[in-house]
């Protein structure tokens, strides 16, 4: 009994973790193929792969075991096609909450810091978020109430909008 019970943990984890991979391949292949570029064939086969496992009666199984809300997805879409978008992360940083962030003097201080400087150079991203000083700026309540969860919504809705026609993309 013990062993089905973890048998079936371990194909429940697998299952949800399928889910979340899959639903960020499957937005990264609609990306590459908004510019005309081909998928990676790990990728293309994780989207696959999801989609083959949500067809017919999959999708409600995975739906009635799925610990994650709804709104879980939703966010996560809107992220990974931010991320994907040199285009959306730039009008991201233009909304009028980040600006206000980014121009704080906390910010522009860590902008002035040579081992940061150096790491986003390197795309070393983990050495950027181990920073103390990043860590500060992170816990720093004044920087954390910037931004309600509405705002965040409306930042990434106006960064996700196509410019000019206020079409999501």
């Amino acid at each position: 009994m013990i062993g089905l019970g973890y048998g079936l943990l371990f194909v429940w984890c697998v299952l949800i973790a399928l889910k979340v991979i899959g639903q960020i391949a499957e937005n990264q292949v609609g990306a590459q193929r908004a510019k005309n570029e081909s998928s990676g064939v790990l990728v293309l086969n994780l989207a696959k792969f999801k989609n083959s496992v949500e067809l017919g009666a999959g999708r409600a199984v995975l739906d009635s075991i799925d610990p994650l809300p709804r709104r879980f997805y939703q966010d996560l879409d809107q992220y990974s096609r931010v991320i994907e978008d040199p285009e959306a992360i730039r009008k991201l940083l233009e909304y009028p909450g980040f600006r206000q962030v980014l121009e704080s003097p906390q910010v522009l201080e860590l902008k002035r810091d040579p081992q940061i400087s150096a790491d986003l150079k390197k795309g070393n991203i983990v050495g950027v978020f181990t920073n103390p000083k990043v860590i500060e700026l992170l816990s720093d309540p004044q920087i954390q109430g910037a931004f309600t969860q509405g705002d965040l919504e409306a930042a990434l809705n106006y960064a996700l909008t196509s410019q000019g026609n206020g079409e999501r993309r």
